[in-house]
This record gives C-alpha cells, structure tokens and sequence, in this order.
C-alpha cells in the first residue's frame, strides 16, 4: 500500500512558499488550501502570506509560510475540504 503525505512540517525558523494551484476566476480561491496545526500559542508566532504569481491571463496561487516559533508546526494540505497528497 502506498504511503501518502497529507501534509509537510516546517522547523523553527523555517520558511516555506507552498505552490497552491492555478487561481479559479469563478470560485476566486486557489485550487488548494492549507491548515496549519499547532497550538494556539504557537500560531500567533506564524506568519502566513497568500500570493497571486504571475499574469492576469494565467495566475497561479501560492502561500509562503515562516515559522518564527521555536515548534515545529504542520501544514494540511486540502481540496475542497478534502486532505490530498502533496
């Protein structure tokens, strides 16, 4: 059986820009999203960007992500709701 990665960690001190797909016009969200799972004390510590990258006729998403706590933290990786492999 195939071992499937839902999600990715980032160490203390660690960023991440994390491809989330092509833009959709008509849902106006990315064809992926994230959770990020850690403590509440520790997400206050977390820094999280959403970027639109590239041309009006062809825009991709992406989320950049810096852990500035001194946790590990994990990303949850999901579409429409549903965990998917990264």
């Amino acid at each position: 059986m195939e071992q499937k990665k839902y999600t990715f960690s980032l160490s203390p001190g660690e960023k991440e820009r994390f491809p989330a797909g092509n833009y959709d016009v008509e849902k106006h969200k990315p064809l992926y999203e994230i959770e990020i799972s850690c403590t509440e004390h520790v997400r206050n510590q977390i820094e999280e960007k959403q970027l639109l990258l590239g041309t009006p006729e062809n825009c991709h998403w992406a989320y950049e992500i810096y852990n500035k706590s001194s946790w590990n933290i994990f990303i949850i990786i999901k579409k429409d709701g549903v965990m998917i492999r990264k």
